[in-house]
């Protein structure tokens, strides 16, 4: 088996060799006349080179896919694993990935979110600092102290949650900050894009801050501004359940003087990296389950550049970078669902569904694995022992208890084997049948006459064709004495070997009658209707009443011309005479079926020129493809119009090419047998 898939392999490889050896010719030629400085003979060459192997590997993908599928259990697991393993792979796979990038995003967001609701509610302050400032005094000349006086009632909250804070007042072109260092972000010329109040993430000069404006009601007092810098105090407060993350400041150059400094492009944007801001170290929580790996994310969000000359606000992104895990997620996530024993419910009953999925999956691939090693064993099985058929041996059988369509197959096989082996069987029979019919034959051609009596007055010739390899039909000629002529010709009942014994039978009792006279020398007064009653009486009490057989026995005289003949029931022979036609009929029924029968004779004189045709049904019967048989008067035309001073061999030639125009390349289904005489 495997020696036969090798070799239809190597048969299918041999295409593929001329296509490497063009490779690598053409991969030498290029190193070749690359060293020799043919830059584009070179060309050429590489062109061929990587054309011929693109060739040579698709071929060689094609050789390896028919070497991997050419087994049947092969090609069922490659079926069975794209229909199913990798589709459950893939789901696998993009729901890893939605899980990934869903909490990557949200542990993201929640960074995001909690800066975002810090600057809120730093806005939200602010808000109330001005309506307050602007209710107290809308005409206070000393504004620190009511700045100062405001810090120190709300500014122990402040510090708790932001750390450093720094508040301004502008108003009437002038500032006032507290602390009183100058702050740290421009409070007096605002960038245009900001409208009546701001409150945001702002990156100024490098450094990230939450940042605040708000009015001040009345009409001579200005804004006021919150400013406070994103630090490690401040990051304590951000993220508390997203994990350790990073962030990561990106300056944007616009300069284009200082495009060597650019390390980083998004879009058309071409930004620098900054500091990184991070919160105090602290450890990730151990895995809370089983599969609670840690998740290392990026992401980016976007705060305003406080620009001064900006007309339009521009934002500058953040690089984000956190570890986290889903377990630390899950808490945030499932937190407004109540208790934890509660919230677990959830994850609990996702889990389950998760682990069933994966246990029916892994039926699956069991069961897929079974069904297929049960149907490539079966096909193993039937190939083994078609291999062991291919080699001549039909007693092999497949074993097999198996009650499905695969054991009916099997069963079906051992059957098919066994009627082969009948086959074989009948064959041989049938083979040596042929050959006893072969040889009967060859018997037979020794039984028909050999050599044509020469005599002065007559020419004589016969044929026989038989149908079914032997020949029922029957004729025979020869010398009874000097100058005395004797033939007959006959038509056994039936056809193949019984027909055969028959005739050879009818033969030696013709010719032991004839020499048993010639010993008696009887010879004389043995005439045709005798001859022909002897040989009645004898098949009458050796053969069945069912075996018969028509008979046409004549005596010629080569002296006297005379033709004595007797018909024992055959297709009357045809004398033609000087263009008319008689038919010798003078004799009595068959021979082989009364043996009461009393035959007659008759005596016809041959004058020089005429013929004498006997023949058999089975060249009158012949039909054409319209089932037409060819008869009596064609027969009689066409020897009318072909027997004109040409001898007897011609005109059965002559005959038998006729037959074959009527019915060419027919199978005859009767024997066919001509004696033709010539009187000269």
């Amino acid at each position: 088996m495997v020696a036969a898939m090798d070799k239809s392999l190597l048969e299918r490889f041999r295409p593929r060799s001329r296509v490497a050896i063009v490779a690598l010719a053409g991969l030498a030629g290029y190193f070749i006349f690359g060293y020799l400085g043919w830059g584009l003979i070179r060309f050429l060459f590489g062109v061929v080179a990587v054309a011929a192997f693109a060739v040579l590997g698709w071929r060689l993908l094609g050789y390896a896919r028919r070497l991997l599928l050419w087994r049947l259990r092969n090609r069922l697991m490659v079926t069975y694993l794209f229909i199913s393993i990798i589709p459950i792979g893939l789901i696998l796979l993009m729901v890893g990935l939605t899980s990934y990038l869903l909490y990557g995003q949200l542990a993201a967001y929640l960074i995001a979110s909690d800066l975002e609701g810090m600057a809120v509610r730093l806005g939200a302050v602010n808000r109330s600092l001005a309506s307050g400032l602007g209710a107290a005094s809308a005409e206070a000349t000393d504004q620190r102290s009511e700045l100062e006086r405001w810090l120190k009632q709300e500014g122990r909250t402040l510090a708790d949650e932001y750390g450093e804070v720094q508040l301004t007042l502008v108003t009437g072109g002038r500032s006032v900050s507290v602390p009183g260092d100058a702050p740290a972000v421009s409070c007096r010329d605002i960038p245009p894009w900001v409208e009546e109040q701001f409150h945001g993430a702002i990156l100024f000069q490098g450094e990230l801050y939450l940042h605040s404006i708000a009015l001040v009601p009345g009409r001579r007092l200005g804004h006021t501004c919150l400013t406070v810098p994103v630090n490690e105090k401040l990051l304590t407060q951000v993220g508390q359940a997203a994990g350790q993350y990073s962030l990561i400041l990106l300056e944007e150059v616009l300069d284009s003087s200082q495009r060597s400094n650019v390390r980083m492009s998004l879009g058309d944007r071409n930004f620098t990296i900054g500091q990184t801001l991070k919160p105090p170290p602290s450890n990730l929580p151990d895995p809370a389950y089983f599969f609670d790996p840690s998740i290392r994310f990026g992401s980016t969000f976007s705060v305003a550049a406080w620009q001064v000359e900006s007309e339009e606000r521009r934002d500058v992104p953040i690089l984000l970078t956190l570890t986290t895990r889903a377990s630390l997620l899950n808490q945030r996530i499932f937190a407004p669902l109540g208790e934890q024993g509660v919230s677990r419910i959830y994850l609990v009953a996702l889990a389950i569904v998760g682990v069933v999925l994966l246990l029916v999956q892994l039926v699956s691939v069991i069961t897929g694995v079974r069904l297929t090693r049960s149907i490539t064993y079966a096909v193993h099985e039937l190939y083994g022992v078609t291999e062991k058929v291919q080699a001549g041996d039909f007693s092999v059988r497949i074993k097999t208890k198996r009650d499905d369509q695969l054991g009916a197959l099997c069963d079906s096989f051992n059957q098919m084997a066994g009627s082969i082996e009948d086959l074989i069987e009948e064959s041989k029979a049938r083979e040596r049948l042929e050959n006893e019919v072969e040889i009967a034959r060859q018997v037979q051609e020794q039984l028909f006459p050999r050599e044509t009596p020469l005599l002065n007055t007559l020419v004589l010739a016969g044929r026989c064709l038989p149908a079914q390899g032997v020949s029922g039909d029957y004729f025979d000629y020869g010398l009874s004495a000097p100058g005395k002529l004797i033939f007959t010709i006959g038509d056994i009942s039936g056809k193949g070997i019984s027909a055969a014994l028959l005739m050879a039978s009818i033969q030696s009792a013709l010719r032991g009658q004839v020499y048993a006279s010639q010993l008696t020398g009887q010879i004389d007064d043995l005439g045709a209707a005798e001859l022909v009653s002897r040989i009645n009486r004898q098949l009458c009490a050796t053969t069945s009443p069912e075996k018969y057989s028509t008979l046409f026995v004549a005596f010629y005289d080569d002296e006297t011309r005379q033709l004595t003949y007797t018909n024992a029931g055959h297709l009357p022979p045809m004398l033609l005479r000087n263009g008319s036609m008689e038919a010798l009929t003078t004799g009595g029924a068959v021979v082989g079926l009364f043996s009461n029968i009393q035959y007659e004779q008759a005596t016809v004189s041959l004058d020089p020129g005429d013929y004498l045709v006997a023949y058999t049904d089975g060249v009158t019967e012949i039909e054409n493809s319209y089932e037409e048989d060819y008869g009596i008067p064609r027969l009689q035309d066409f020897l009318q119009r072909n027997t004109k001073n040409l001898n007897p061999s011609r005109v059965i030639d002559l005959m038998f090419d006729e037959l074959e125009e009527w019915s060419p390349g027919a199978d005859a289904s009767d024997d066919r047998t001509l004696l033709v005489a010539r009187a000269i």
